[in-house]
């Protein structure tokens, strides 16, 4: 593989599926349908109130990282399943793979800096709510792009051995696994957990001063708990986007630096990350629908951590009713 040949001779024997397609299909039909389906009402509906609402900076932000998601859940999660459950087989052309390759790291890369805004908006207190965050946001699409478009100039549809077709990084890999390990990976990671130290210190510092605070004080208590309510949903996020959302490209950078070709299953040795089944097939299937079931929670998430949020999606609720909402407050 390091030398570009593509047809290697001593490919692996043609094994059976790791699970039915109508199995794959069964998981993600309801759990991407309906997940996607809440993600767009929540974009929507923190879209539109999040223009003219206190704390809109917050809903503007929870508004893209639901696109991303409802993205991911239709397009990303169906393909990469299917191809894991085929052990790598790949059914589409060469300019789907360089599509599915970029568009997975970029809806992938760009939710997780978008978590990062959310905890860092929360973090700046009222203070960011005259601001619709156009520059983390801007940013956060900018770094996920700035691993996609490398990714998708690499990717090829190759043919390991004869009858199979594989999506590939083209070699040398070395930059490829280098951009996911830090800009996927790292990065992230110690971002969110930066952020939730800081949220987690933060709310605690907030609980203590509601605590000593005397009577006569109704302005200031309202303030800390409406920034105590926005780093609760900083931290429910950025905790489940580090337990759910870093599992997998962590273990797929990992195996991409330690594991030798022999040592893949068929066809992973020329299958791009996250399609490389690795030695256990059955568990990296199950680690990737484990991976795209957080996409399909965050809305029910960000509903349960947060009232500003209910109140974003019950108004547009009550909007669609043709009657009055009031502003929402967070």
């Amino acid at each position: 593989m390091a030398d570009g040949n593509w047809t290697a001779a001593a490919a692996p024997a043609e094994e059976g599926p790791v699970a039915p397609a109508w199995a794959v299909w069964a998981f993600a039909g309801p759990v991407g349908g309906l997940g996607a389906l809440l993600a767009a009402w929540l974009a929507g509906s923190a879209w539109r109130h999040g223009r003219c609402s206190q704390g809109r900076a917050q809903l503007l932000l929870l508004a893209q990282l639901a696109v991303a998601d409802a993205a991911a859940l239709l397009a990303v999660a169906p393909a990469e399943l299917l191809v894991l459950a085929a052990r790598g087989a790949w059914p589409l052309s060469e300019a789907w793979c360089a599509a599915f390759v970029g568009g997975e790291a970029l809806l992938g890369a760009a939710a997780a800096y978008l978590v990062t805004c959310v905890c860092a908006h929360a973090l700046l207190g009222p203070a960011a709510d005259n601001s619709v965050g156009a520059l983390p946001a801007a940013a956060a699409w900018l770094l996920a792009a700035s691993l996609a478009a490398p990714l998708a100039w690499q990717a090829r549809a190759v043919a390991p051995r004869p009858g199979l077709l594989a999506c590939s990084l083209q070699p040398p890999q070395e930059l490829a696994q280098l951009l996911v390990g830090v800009v996927r990976v790292a990065l992230p990671a110690l971002l969110l957990l930066a952020c939730s130290l800081a949220a987690g210190v933060r709310l605690f510092s907030l609980r203590r001063g509601r605590q000593r605070q005397g009577a006569g004080e109704d302005d200031a208590e309202g303030e800390s708990a409406a920034t105590a309510a926005r780093l609760r949903l900083a931290l429910v996020l950025a905790m489940a986007q580090l337990a759910l959302g870093l599992a997998r490209p962590a273990l797929a950078a990992a195996r991409a630096l330690l594991a030798t070709p022999a040592a893949l299953a068929p066809a992973a040795a020329f299958s791009a990350p996250p399609l490389a089944a690795g030695p256990q097939p059955l568990a990296t299937l199950a680690l990737a629908m484990l991976h795209h079931t957080l996409p399909a929670l965050r809305p029910l998430l960000c509903c349960a951590a947060s009232q500003h949020v209910r109140d974003a999606l019950t108004c547009g609720c009550r909007a669609k009713a043709r009657r009055v909402c009031r502003p929402l407050q967070s």
